[in-house]
């Protein structure tokens, strides 16, 4: 026993040199104004125990932050922040931004400009301000609970007679059971009563159906949790004007099939769509006659339709094209039957295809407009390479623009691509803020920012900005990738 200090003297120090520090600031924008009183965190996450809180602030007036914190052991650090800038209505978005292992000392994060989307980006739904006034009350007598909620259903600011309310209860154990249903009157007024014998805690839920602002032929679903106040008699509350227009988080929309089934020779939606496609097939750079080819059109209801089939010339050549009535976007694909390259061994056969596709008439020209400011250490910066790029699934990634920043650091790009399905564009920055210092060489840093969907455009449609504002090149990304060439 006469070394067990020493042994524990011995893991104390072992406990100390493995403990890493981490010290984070920054300041707070959204659209280029610094946000006084946003709260930002600190988390460590590790291979072994969940993720851990290491310190949490508000921003001052000047939207600045200081983080320290610590923790023992191979750690990722975070810098969370949970805010409303640039988020849909009734959301809130969370940007998590990784600290970089070499500036755990010391990581100024210069502006941190919450309308730049993450890569890891969530957005979740807040629990909405007329859910605060619902009045629920549980009257618990041995294991009866009594609930009693009442409230009026509108769409677009109008009163909404017929609409499905059920009232359904949780539990930790059994399934969920419906408590009471009905349908809200001329007046879009509602009113249900329920009761449940249980041991447990229940866990109501108030679930709608209805098409307010859905899909042609859809419904939606919405579920809400209604929070639980216990008191000795059952309490009526009026819970107010329950707005359907306001999408949540864990809403389904489902395809009413009847309803469509009830609507006699009419077609919702439904339009014509025309595929042509043209190319030439080839095998070991020599063109191919008698490859067999079909044009299909898969969707998402039915099975896949074959549209039109032939076969290659002489000269490798083919050309086919296909109609299809649809209320839904199509997805037309083209199908090879070939021997190019099979062996005996049933060697994976490898084809080459240049096909080219023409006259698409789903295909669609999606345009994006990007601008921003780019800073380093709180200062803007000039001549800096910007590309607007789109990733493709199957061919290489297309650049659609290209600049250098002005002398205030500010850029704007506008690029787009004819593409069936939704483009996915994305930004990407060659710099030196704070890259490696070597002696005879030169680094830079790459940096990509993907582009939210909801900033595409077509080109029949107004003209859409994602404004970034500060780009604070400052902020590591995980998948940036810094390069050094000699000089």
């Amino acid at each position: 026993m006469k070394y067990l200090p020493l042994l524990l003297l011995i893991g104390v120090a072992a406990l100390i040199e493995g403990t890493q520090n981490i010290s984070v600031k920054g300041i707070i924008v959204c659209e280029k104004r610094r946000k006084e009183s946003q709260l930002v965190d600190l988390w460590a996450k590790d291979s072994v125990d969940p993720t851990d809180l290491l310190a949490s602030v508000h921003t001052d007036e000047e939207g600045n932050f200081a983080l320290k914190g610590s923790k023992a052991g191979e750690i990722d650090p975070i810098v969370r922040v949970a805010h409303n800038c640039k988020a849909k209505p009734g959301c809130s978005r969370i940007s998590d931004y990784i600290v970089p292992k070499n500036m755990f000392n010391g990581y100024d994060m210069s502006f941190v400009a919450l309308d730049i989307y993450t890569r890891d980006e969530k957005e979740k739904m807040k629990h909405l301000a007329f859910l605060l006034l619902i009045g629920v009350a549980a009257l618990i007598e041995a294991k009866t609970q009594e609930l009693t909620v009442k409230g009026i259903v509108a769409c677009e600011k109008r009163r909404t007679d017929g609409v499905l309310v059920e009232l359904w209860a949780k539990d930790s154990v059994d399934p969920a059971d419906l408590l009471a249903s009905v349908h809200s009157s001329n007046s879009g007024q509602f009113t249900l009563k329920g009761t449940k014998d249980e041991a447990d805690e229940i866990y109501p839920i108030l679930r709608f159906t209805h098409n307010c602002q859905a899909k042609p032929g859809c419904t939606r679903i919405q579920n809400y949790d209604v929070p639980m106040t216990y008191n000795n008699e059952v309490m009526m509350n009026d819970m107010g004007f329950f707005t359907l227009d306001v999408v949540v988080h864990t809403e389904k929309e489902k395809m009413n099939y009847i309803a469509l089934l009830l609507l006699a020779g009419a077609v919702v939606e439904a339009k014509v769509q025309n595929v042509e496609i043209k190319g030439a097939v080839l095998c070991d750079r020599k063109r191919e006659e008698g490859v067999e080819i079909e044009l299909w059109a898969r969707d998402s209801q039915n099975p896949e339709d074959l549209l039109d089939n032939g076969r290659t010339d002489a000269d490798g050549g083919f050309e086919l094209s296909g109609t299809m009535d649809d209320a839904e976007a199509i997805e037309p694909f083209i199908r090879f039957t070939h021997k190019c390259n099979v062996e005996p061994m049933l060697k994976f056969a490898a084809f080459t295809l240049l096909v080219a596709m023409i006259g698409l008439t789903e295909a669609k020209m999606q345009n994006v407009t990007i601008r921003g400011v780019t800073v380093c250490d709180k200062h803007r910066m000039a001549e800096v390479v910007v590309e607007l790029w789109e990733k493709d699934t199957l061919d290489p990634n297309d650049k659609l623009a290209e600049m250098y920043t002005n002398r205030m650091g500010e850029f704007e790009l506008t690029g787009g691509d004819d593409e069936i399905t939704s483009i996915l564009p994305y930004l990407k920055i060659k710099h030196n803020c704070k890259v490696t210092i070597k002696p005879g060489y030169k680094c830079h840093r790459k940096t990509e920012y993907p582009i939210p969907k909801e900033h595409i455009y077509l080109a029949t449609e107004p003209r859409k900005v994602y404004d970034m504002t500060y780009v604070a090149l400052d902020i590591i990304q995980k998948d940036d990738v810094e390069t050094c060439d000699k000089n």
